[in-house]
């Protein structure tokens, strides 16, 4: 049985979906003002979060900011880069923090070495956060991504009730 091909205009347009309307930098445009070094982040981080954050680990499941959805913001842990807002984040049913947008340029995006996913990173302090899919049917506002965030890669700080 053969399939159908569908023509996808877009496609043709932006054969990379990155391009599309990401918000994610595509380059070091903060070139990693940040980033201190393995040897000083050693120092400043937990064994867990040196793991995470600079050795590209992945945390458990189930976090605790998973099924947090209070108002307030998500800074770096390692160096307090704003990157999303609890107005980008959606429960995607993954197991970890999920977000359909970033702070503009806040986050970097790389293919991973696997060449099957892409990689996301505070584009700050050149930290691991996770990884961003495209595509998945989530009816999101644009982009519509998902940033699947170890929440290790995150601190949250909730908005004062003032």
């Amino acid at each position: 049985m053969r399939r159908a091909l569908h023509f996808n205009p877009l496609r043709v347009l932006f054969p990379n979906r990155r391009l599309m309307t990401t918000n994610c930098a595509s380059v070091k445009e903060k070139n990693g003002v940040k980033d201190v070094g393995d040897a000083e982040w050693k120092k400043l981080l937990s064994p867990h979060a040196f793991y995470i954050l600079r050795q590209k680990g992945t945390d458990a499941r189930h976090g605790p900011l998973d099924k947090c959805f209070a108002d307030g913001l998500y800074y770096c842990a390692a160096c307090g880069e704003l990157l999303y807002t609890s107005k980008m984040k959606f429960d995607c049913g993954c197991g970890w923090p999920g977000f359909w947008d970033c702070v503009p340029k806040a986050v970097r995006e790389e293919q991973d070495a696997d060449g099957h996913r892409s990689e996301i990173l505070c584009n700050a302090c050149n930290g691991h956060l996770g990884h961003v899919f495209r595509g998945e049917g989530f009816h999101n506002p644009p982009p519509n991504e998902r940033h699947c965030v170890n929440d290790t890669s995150l601190r949250f700080e909730p908005m004062s009730k003032e």
